[in-house]
């Protein structure tokens, strides 16, 4: 990922030097989650990357627990087949354009949410 990763975003984010990815804060998620963001996207997913242990432990209200490659691909992709059509190309903040959003979650976004 490079400097234009930053560009367009509709969440507040931030680039963390190790792997470049982007990361909100747990201000932003306590944000999305209260709707403050709601005006500006389709919705949200929260995808919980933790074990099941984990995640039966306590989660955040509403996330998806999909912590293998193949749970998560099947999700992205089944919705994909359903439609029957890739949905047409975009980048986050076009005007006009409300998105879907996407949050990996794991314990530190270190290992397994940015994987």
């Amino acid at each position: 990922f490079g400097d234009g990763e930053h560009s367009g975003k509709i969440l507040p984010c931030h680039s963390v030097k190790e792997d470049g990815l982007m990361r909100i804060t747990p201000a932003t998620m306590q944000a999305l989650l209260s709707g403050a963001f709601d005006a500006q996207i389709a919705s949200y997913k929260v995808i919980d990357c933790r074990f099941g242990y984990e995640y039966d432990g306590g989660h955040i209200k509403g996330a998806l627990n999909l912590n293998k490659d193949e749970d998560i691909e099947r999700f992205l992709f089944d919705e994909v087949s359903r439609q029957g059509e890739l949905p047409p190309p975009s980048q986050s903040g076009t005007p006009g354009f409300r998105q879907p959003i996407l949050v990996f979650h794991c314990e530190f976004s270190a290992k397994r949410g940015p994987t």
